[in-house]
């Protein structure tokens, strides 16, 4: 019988070893090894997940405090994936505070800082992470397509990608992950080493007057931001005004930097500001970047913006000692901020020229805007830019393309979605507006850049309305 236990043992050993062959094979790639985040978590072709462990007092902590945006420890599993002890914040403004004031919503935005605790902890290279949700957008898409655009522009633009979104293993709901400002963007987006990323907001930001800017008409909405401005709103220096050479003197600014800033970062930043009254302001600004960057803004007529009543949602890159404009936050563009139903027609929508944004404010009061409209060389790249963005990604087709195929990707998840405001209908009629809205639009402004009067005298279009 020895030589049967001698054989068994034989292919025990064969067998233990063609198990482990198999296992290794169909479960380690040396090419998933090495991928970056941006190979990884990025891939748009699939919705990803990511799960989220924290102590089970810290996450009711969130659920009963969310808008005062405690860092807290926790793990987090991407497609999988552990990174152990990163820090999990909520993140938002008026967004924010609109959710937390429901009593049946806690799907919160959060921002996942990998360094945090630890400062050489990251994901396959990434600093940080936003997860963001759709508490202002009912066709899950705005956010997404508005990067997308941004990245066609030639805009150096955050990575984003659907993802399921568990906490202590309790669906949280479909959430759009996007790359975070930090040094894992400027190096992948090829600033040099000595780049600078801030974040402008105004330092006058009522939390219950902003909350009420997310949930009024656009007419209620116009009256409280008067209210504000006439109670003397100090932006802080987010409006970009020079006020004089003291950092201090621009609070919003510089107390609201993603990334390190050196005396000689904030005096470059000052004189950039200093430069839209002297008239040098092409040393110290990067006119194509903004070109680009404002050929999609406001052909998606995002009012939420610096171009709008409160300067904010806008994110400032310093690299080679100019600056520029990069894009942030556009759940509420498209001129859809409150219900679909409020806007019956495209009309007064579609037909808004590329140099006259609404931003329901004096021009001066946007110094930066106020140059770059009166610059007949910058005009004439943005108007280049914008045709050619038009025209390729929008009157091709390729936009509603990428519209219909996103709708499919994640249909089954907004589906599922437990988060999700609104019915099923409210999600399609909400894509089918945004196809047909792009669509009209870009036809409208096709034409209109092809007028002679656009391109012969940029003082023909009537200047933003004044309150």
């Amino acid at each position: 019988m020895k030589w049967l236990y001698d054989r068994l043992e034989y292919f025990c050993i064969i067998f233990l070893f063609g198990a482990l062959f198999f296992f290794i094979l169909t479960h380690y790639s040396p090419s998933l090894a090495t991928k970056t985040y941006a190979e990884t978590l990025f891939d748009t072709s699939r919705v990803h997940r990511i799960d989220l462990i924290l102590a089970a007092s810290d996450f009711d902590q969130i659920l009963e405090n969310p808008t005062e945006k405690i860092k807290y420890h926790a793990d987090i599993t991407i497609d999988g994936e552990t990174i152990h002890d990163v820090s999990v914040a909520t993140r938002g403004n008026a967004t924010l505070f609109s959710a937390a004031a429901l009593d049946d919503f806690s799907a919160y935005s959060y921002k996942i800082n990998f360094e945090k605790w630890n400062e050489a902890t990251n994901y396959r290279g990434l600093d940080a992470l936003y997860l963001n949700n759709f508490f202002s957008d009912p066709s899950y898409l705005k956010d997404f397509l508005a990067f997308e655009l941004m990245r066609s522009a030639g805009v150096a633009t955050p990575l984003v990608a659907y993802t399921e979104v568990y906490i202590n293993d309790s669906l949280q709901g479909l959430y759009l992950a996007v790359e975070g400002y930090d040094k894992s963007f400027l190096a992948r987006t090829g600033s040099e080493s000595t780049a600078a990323l801030l974040k402008p907001e105004p330092l006058a930001h009522d939390n219950f007057r902003l909350n009420a800017l997310s949930s009024n008409s656009p007419d209620e909405a116009s009256l409280i931001v008067r209210d504000i401005y006439d109670e003397g709103y100090d932006t802080g220096g987010a409006d970009l005004k020079y006020r004089d050479d003291n950092p201090a003197s621009y609070p919003a600014i510089f107390e609201n930097s993603l990334t390190k800033l050196t005396s000689r970062d904030q005096a470059q930043v000052i004189s950039a500001l200093k430069s839209l009254e002297t008239g040098d302001a092409r040393e110290y600004w990067d006119f194509d970047a903004l070109a680009r960057y404002l050929a999609v803004h406001n052909f998606i007529v995002s009012d939420d913006s610096y171009i709008g009543l409160i300067p904010h949602n806008f994110v400032l890159r310093l690299s080679q000692d100019r600056l520029s404009f990069l894009p942030w936050d556009y759940d509420i563009a498209y001129r859809v901020n409150w219900d679909i139903e409020a806007y019956p027609t495209f009309e007064n929508l579609v037909n808004i020229s590329l140099d006259s944004p609404p931003i329901g404010l004096p021009e001066e009061s946007r110094p930066l805007w106020a140059v770059l409209k009166h610059d007949q060389a910058f005009q004439s790249q943005y108007f280049s830019i914008a045709r050619d963005l038009l025209s390729r990604e929008v009157l091709s087709g390729a936009l509603s393309e990428k519209i219909t195929a996103t709708r499919g990707l994640i249909y089954n998840y907004v589906l599922e979605d437990p988060s999700r405001r609104s019915d099923m209908s409210e999600f399609e009629s909400s894509v089918d507006y945004l196809d047909e809205f792009l669509s009209l639009r870009a036809s409208f402004l096709i034409d209109d850049l092809n007028s002679s009067e656009l391109l012969t005298s940029l003082d023909l279009r009537a200047s933003p309305a004044e309150f």
